[in-house]
């Protein structure tokens, strides 16, 4: 008889199984079933259910649904009742618009869209004007304090929202009235931001915008922003988003194997779907007393109003800046500021908000439950309004900076959006703001798009920061590490390109045409050989009259008639390394013609740029060395071993081109060379 025991497994040991057998893939289903105390086909389930992807039956009438939905966010944002009946009739009407004949009311619809939106009451919720009593304002700090008291301070979050009027200028005119033309000044964002206690950590900021791909941020691979950025087409927070961030935090704290507390308001989107709490294994939510948020709720006690006046000094000294460059003849236009601005300064202004702050506002709540006494931090309600106000002055002194006449002051400025009331969508509204899903961005459509940067620009940026680096004083402060960073820039490049030259030359290939504008990015920013239209299989006799290739980057042994090998593949590596150090093309002060070919095979090499280590030099060197013997195989560690990683790359572009060998060799002949003379001296800076 068996003895092993039978358990049935939570949701968190299924996902720690399937964890166990993606690291260790060798684990056998025997050795987990006896961990786990668990059948050997019960672990096989589990791993099955793991790889299905889940079948979900979407709508059947999606624009349908899409608009009633914008329609629920709209009502529950005014805090209007619904019923089933209200919705039914709603959807209707919305069928009506969009010629949809064959829509029914049925309890199964009406079923389905309440489980697709997270609906589950339709009674109206959320914070009311009246506010709590002083009796049950001190009931509800206590049943905090106690609920809190079983986490450590560095455990103990909140989250908030708020909007964010991203380039609205302090003039009174545009905050207070609508003005035909100025429309586009109240554009608006959804700032959602998170803090712990401790005032250790933050959430990196959730940015929700009205357009899923902005001209200004085309080209971007939006996983490498400084924020979460989400859109839709009123930039409001949404239920849908609320989830996905609750999920982003929770993946955070699992791989940290931390579980913390998570206070957030009653707004009536914070609604957590089924499936978001079945993964919520490291986070548990709980919500704010109702009409407590402004009282009990530490980013409403001065958080995001120190985010809000950080951002905006950010923004007013944009625009003086872009002011002054017009007066004083810099541009010729006034600079404009979209949304990729507002983008990085929200996060400039989110790491810009101080523990100290932090800390206050947490304090000022009265909802943390008392600490040990070394725990323990000075609070003074004096304190944080001192520190608000501080941050206030700074940006009322950038204020009367700008040449507009009646201004708001900072104060105002900094509440403008309080007074804004979300919602008030119309049903021509929402008809409208789903009539086109690829809707481009019309209110920027005179926007510049956003180029994608080309590796010769990043290079020469690159190299123009490093020499700023290294002309620094010692009031600038500690540069090596900065440099580093740099540097490992280059490498990473070099190496994503050996490892590939590796494959190439494993499969008994020649490339025969490498150059920096055949190394391509993914969209995960790893560089790859592309153009193997010049590639041949290592052992094909080569009878050639001709050579292809870019100049600056053709092996000097390729000139004498010498055939191609995987050796002059290194070579041309070698020059892209030298590449690297400059931002410049190889020999770019020279002609490309039969001179630079005859100092090229007289041992003519590039010169590197300024701060590189002489381990870098030597390996480039090695790879560009006049004998073909002395280069390093690409297949060998010999190379890799000397190239860290680092995360990004970006394309250059070349025309390759047919030189002739026989007009090559009679030059060379008339100079009566027969072999390489020695390489130029390379200088190490």
């Amino acid at each position: 008889m068996s003895t092993r025991q039978h358990s049935s497994l939570t949701a968190a040991q299924k996902r720690s199984l399937c964890e166990a057998k993606e690291k260790t893939p060798n684990l056998t289903y025997n050795e987990l079933a006896k961990h786990y105390q668990i059948g050997r086909s019960t672990v096989s389930d589990i791993l099955k259910e793991k790889t299905q992807k889940k079948k979900f039956r979407g709508p059947k009438w999606p624009k349908l649904e899409e608009a009633l939905g914008l329609w629920v966010d709209n009502a529950l944002a005014m805090y209007q009742d619904i019923d089933g009946n209200i919705l039914k009739e709603k959807a209707k009407f919305f069928a009506e618009k969009l010629n949809i004949d064959d829509f029914g009311q049925s309890e199964g619809w009406l079923s389905g869209f309440k489980k697709r939106c997270g609906l589950r009451s339709f009674k109206k919720h959320g914070e009311s004007a009246s506010a709590p009593s002083e009796e049950s304002m001190a009931n509800d700090r206590a049943k905090l304090q106690q609920l809190l008291s079983d986490y450590e301070l560095r455990d103990i979050w909140n989250a908030d929202e708020t909007g964010l009027f991203w380039k609205m200028e302090p003039a009174r005119t545009l905050a207070r009235s609508q003005i035909a033309g100025h429309k586009k000044e109240k554009a608006r964002v959804t700032i959602f931001c998170a803090i712990n206690a401790s005032g250790t950590e933050k959430m990196k900021l959730s940015f929700i915008h009205k357009y899923k791909a902005p001209r200004a941020m085309k080209n971007l691979n939006y996983n490498n922003l400084p924020v979460y950025y989400f859109w839709n087409k009123k930039s409001w927070m949404q239920v849908n988003i609320f989830n996905d961030i609750l999920v982003k935090l929770n993946n955070k704290m699992r791989q940290q194997n931390r579980n913390i507390l998570l206070l957030v308001d009653n707004a009536p989107v914070h609604i957590i779907l089924d499936e978001t709490l079945e993964e919520l294994n490291n986070i548990r939510v709980e919500f704010l007393p109702k009409n407590t948020t402004a009282f009990l709720q530490p980013c409403d006690a001065g958080i995001i109003n120190s985010f809000k006046c950080k951002y905006k000094q950010l923004f007013v000294q944009n625009r003086i800046n872009a002011y002054d460059d017009l007066q004083n003849g810099i541009t010729k236009k006034l600079s404009e500021y979209n949304v990729y601005h507002a983008l990085l300064n929200a996060a400039e202004a989110w790491a810009m908000v101080t523990p100290e702050t932090i800390i206050n506002c947490w304090n000022k709540t009265g909802i943390l439950p008392p600490q040990e006494e070394e725990m323990q931090i000075d609070y003074n309600q004096d304190n944080i309004e001192e520190i608000l106000k501080d941050e206030e002055d700074d940006l009322e002194n950038l204020i009367v900076q700008l040449s507009e006449t009646d201004l708001l002051n900072a104060r105002e400025y900094i509440c403008i959006e309080n007074s804004e009331i979300e919602g008030s969508l119309t049903d021509d509204d929402i008809l409208e703001a789903i009539a086109d899903e690829n809707e481009d961005e019309i209110e920027q459509s005179n926007s510049e798009i956003n180029e994608k940067v080309s590796c010769t620009k990043a290079e020469i940026a690159l190299d123009t920061i490093l020499k700023f680096l290294y002309e620094q004083d010692e009031d600038f402060g500690e540069v090596e590490e900065d440099s580093k960073i740099l540097r490992r820039l280059h490498r990473r490049i070099l190496r994503d390109i050996i490892t590939n030259l590796a494959r190439i030359h494993s499969k008994k290939y020649l490339h025969r045409d490498l150059h920096s504008g055949n190394i391509l990015l993914k969209e995960n920013y790893d560089a790859y050989i592309t153009d193997l239209g010049l590639s041949k299989p290592l052992d094909e006799e080569e009878q050639e009259e001709h050579i292809h290739g870019v100049l600056p980057y053709l092996a000097p042994e390729l000139f004498q008639k010498q055939k191609y090998t995987q050796a002059s593949d290194i070579y041309s590596f070698g020059i892209i390394m030298v590449e690297m150090t400059t931002g410049q093309r190889p020999f770019n002060n020279y002609k490309f013609d039969i001179d630079l070919v005859i100092k090229i095979y007289n041992g003519l090499q590039p010169k590197f740029g300024p701060g590189i280590p002489d381990c870098y030099i030597e390996l480039a060197n090695q790879c560009m060395d006049s004998d073909t013997k002395k280069r390093p195989k690409s297949k060998s560690d010999e190379i890799n071993k000397k190239l860290p990683t680092i995360k990004e790359s970006l394309k250059n572009v070349y025309i390759s081109k047919a030189y002739n060998l026989t007009e090559i060799n009679k030059s060379l002949s008339k100079l009566k060379i027969s072999k390489p003379v020695g390489t130029v001296e390379v200088p190490n800076f």
